[in-house]
């Protein structure tokens, strides 16, 4: 696979060169120092793996981020920056990055994630034009946990991915897009996960959709509640993701 790092720190780049050498998945390490020159890179090289910065001089790793959903670049992409905050978070998750790390806590960690992703198969860079584009909303006011889900599902391509953080975003979400599944959280701040699937199966233009209901809730009258109100598969936290993968992926053949 190739790596491409992105990030206006020559430390960190030779930090993370240095480690990515010493790994026989890793076929050549490309790095950029601008978001001009990382483009150029993406373009011209289709890494499998992207390890980006969110400051770069004269544009921002958001900018990659954008060019790599719009394009629809078939590449894993892991954040990883001295600005932690939760909204530049969400909107690296929303655009499509499977991880986001704190370069002042997170260096052992992202080590890790990276020999994880190495090990996986590389995404095809190329989608066929038989294979349809599904879309998923992931509904969980943890952003731990929507990160989790969307990672363990990357293998499903093609799948674009939405997230919301609460029952009432996911209701907006709803009346923006087309989705072929939901996966729901129960225990949220605005309004319970229960309510939202009854909302989805009492509108017509939902009813078909298939609701995964994703909780820590795991007692039999919780399960058989959501089974009676529609959900299409109840499934509880902590989860095992080949597992849990499998069974979306049945779901979305079906």
């Amino acid at each position: 696979m190739k790596v491409l790092l992105i990030d206006d720190s020559e430390l960190i780049r030779q930090r993370l060169s240095q480690y990515l050498s010493t790994l026989p998945q890793v076929q050549e390490v490309l790095e950029a120092a601008s978001q001009k020159d990382g483009l150029k890179l993406l373009d011209s090289y289709n890494p499998g793996l992207v390890i980006l910065d969110i400051s770069l001089p004269e544009g921002s790793g958001i900018h990659i981020l954008e060019h790599i959903h719009t394009n629809k670049i078939a590449t894993r992409v892991l954040v990883f920056t001295n600005y932690p905050f939760p909204q530049i978070e969400k909107r690296c998750l929303e655009l499509g990055a499977e991880y986001f790390y704190s370069k002042s806590t997170d260096y052992e960690r992202v080590k890790e994630v990276i020999r994880d992703i190495l090990d996986q198969p590389e995404p095809n860079h190329i989608i066929q034009p038989q294979m349809m584009m599904r879309k998923i909303l992931v509904v969980d006011d943890s952003p731990t946990m929507r990160r989790m889900v969307i990672s363990s599902l990357r293998e499903l391509v093609p799948v674009q991915f939405e997230q919301a953080v609460s029952g009432l975003e996911a209701i907006e979400k709803l009346a923006l897009f087309k989705f072929d599944l939901i996966i729901l959280d129960l225990n949220m701040p605005d309004m319970h996960g229960m309510e939202v699937l009854k909302f989805i199966r009492k509108h017509q233009m939902y009813q078909e959709i298939p609701v995964v209901i994703l909780t820590t809730k795991g007692d039999e009258k919780t399960r058989q509640e959501a089974l009676d109100a529609g959900a299409t598969l109840f499934a509880t936290k902590p989860y095992v993701p080949a597992i849990f993968s499998g069974e979306v992926k049945n779901l979305l053949n079906r």
